[in-house]
Formats: C-alpha cells, structure tokens, sequence
C-alpha cells in the first residue's frame, strides 16, 4: 500500500499550513512589545477651519494599545523662524493621562505654538518611551492655509514634512523612541 493514497498532497499541504498557523498564531497575536510597530506613539495635528485653533492628539499606531503615561504641553511666544525655537521655552497646559489609550490637547489658538509630547508604554520589564518636541506655525500662502512644522535637535528621529496644505490634515507625526532611557 502507498502512502500517497492515504496522504493526498492537498490534505497533506492544508495540514502543514494549519499546524504552523498553530504555531505561530501566538507569537503573531501575543503582546504588544515595547518598541514595535504597534507600540509606536504618533501625534496628529488638526487645524479643522482656517480661522479655528489647533488641535493635538496623541494616539498610538495600534489604537489598542493602552499607555503607562502620556503627556503633553504647548508654548507660546516665540518668533517662527522656520526652525524650533532656540531659546527656553515655558511649556503651559499640561494634559496628563495614565493607563490611556490616548489623549487630546484641543483649541491652541495662539500662533506659532511649540509642543512637548512624551508617551511611556512598559510591558513584561521592558520599556519604550516615544518623545517628541515639534514647533508649528499656521500661515496663509497664497491662497491656501497650511501648517509648517520644525522638529527640535533634541529628537532627531522625528520626521516632518516642511509643509501641509489644510486639505491633507491631519498630520500624523510619528514620534521617536529613546527606549528606556530618559527623555530629552
């Protein structure tokens, strides 16, 4: 008797696809590590009318993920240069959250306005601590309002575009991972 007639190739290829889906469905779905993709904080930016404030969030990749700590402050007053601000900066309406899925910062009205942003996610002794310290300045160019961003030297990892036009908002801003070692 052959093995064949008792192991069909179609059978025999649905049951190696199965057992390693079994197998790795674990891994595949398991915890959120600290540092991964899912785990990666970002900040939207929305400036939803042209004469309105601005609008902050701060969420993460994965929307299911649940932070150890988000927080978030603006300041004011400084001259846009086109870069972040090089002077001190006093940062004012800190919104703290603990054990969130993620926080707002709504109607910042004055303009140009710098954030800082920090986000703690920990899970099984290990951690990740997303960063982020972004200046913003609302103008009109022509005809058309857009949002200019500056990244400070202080997080390097943060990309922004030089500018948004206020039909591609929001702006989403993936913020830089200093693992767990203090924030700048």
């Amino acid at each position: 008797m052959q093995l064949r007639a008792l192991f069909p190739w179609p059978l025999v290829g649905v049951a190696l696809v199965l057992a390693t889906m079994i197998v790795l469905t674990p891994v595949i779905f398991g915890p959120l590590l600290p540092g991964s993709l899912e785990t990666t904080a970002e900040l939207l930016v929305d400036h939803p009318t042209d004469s309105g404030p601005m609008n902050f969030y701060v969420r993460a990749y994965d929307a299911t993920v649940r932070y150890d700590s988000i927080s978030i402050a603006y300041a004011t007053g400084f001259a846009w240069t086109g870069a972040y601000p090089s002077g001190p900066l006093n940062w004012t309406g800190w919104q703290n959250g603990s054990n969130v899925l993620s926080l707002q910062l709504l109607g910042v009205g004055v303009n140009p306005v710098a954030i800082n942003v920090s986000v703690l996610y920990t899970y099984g002794g290990a951690s990740a601590l997303y960063v982020g310290l972004l200046a913003f300045d609302w103008s009109l160019s022509g005809s058309t309002y857009s949002i200019l961003a500056a990244v400070s030297p202080l997080t390097p990892g943060v990309s922004v575009p030089g500018a948004t036009d206020s039909g591609s908002l929001p702006l989403v801003i993936y913020l830089q991972n200093f693992g767990a070692g203090p924030s700048p």
